[in-house]
């Protein structure tokens, strides 16, 4: 469906937020919004137009960015990012010790003993 007031392809289906827009829907009007503009219309689409706005709309939400792609589930994500935590703070504590140790033996310096002959 092309949007009435930019006239891009780029629509999806629009939540319903007054009691017309059931009215519509019970009528057979499906309540759209253009991804561009932001306007919201209906149209009258056939079930099969229907259908495929629906399927695609369900396909796209699928689609998950970040963390939700590699982990579904959120304690499991919780767990994966405890971990990166750790290990960056691991990461960071070794980098730090060694960038304070004069010698650069990774160790904190400490006063060095006079060798004796």
């Amino acid at each position: 469906m092309t949007c009435p007031q930019c006239g891009s392809e780029n629509t999806r289906p629009s939540r319903k937020e007054s009691r017309i827009d059931f009215i519509n829907d019970w009528r057979g009007r499906q309540r759209l919004r253009c991804r561009d503009c932001r306007h919201a219309f209906s149209v009258h689409l056939p079930a099969n137009e229907l259908r495929k706005i629906k399927e695609a709309e369900a396909i796209r939400k699928k689609r998950k960015r970040g963390w939700a792609g590699l982990v579904q589930n959120p304690s499991q994500r919780r767990a994966v990012e405890i971990l990166v935590f750790f290990g960056m703070l691991l990461v960071f504590y070794l980098a730090f010790n060694s960038l304070v140790s004069k010698d650069g033996s990774g160790v904190f310096s400490r006063p060095h003993a006079e060798a004796q002959p």
